[in-house]
């Protein structure tokens, strides 16, 4: 239920994002400090060169 449409259009309008990337941050805040993800530096910084890209 928590990526539900509906509800994700409902907080991605909220926060002034598109939906892509409101879903992208759902995903990595769900993973962060888990055995998945322990770091976000990596993350971060290929985030960071999309979007200067």
């Amino acid at each position: 239920r928590a990526f539900s449409g509906g509800h994700l259009q409902m907080n991605h309008l909220q926060h002034n994002m598109s939906s892509q990337a409101f879903k992208a941050q759902m995903a990595v805040g769900s993973w962060s400090k888990t055995p998945l993800m322990p770091d976000l530096a990596i993350p971060t910084e290929i985030i960071c060169s999309q979007m200067n890209s």
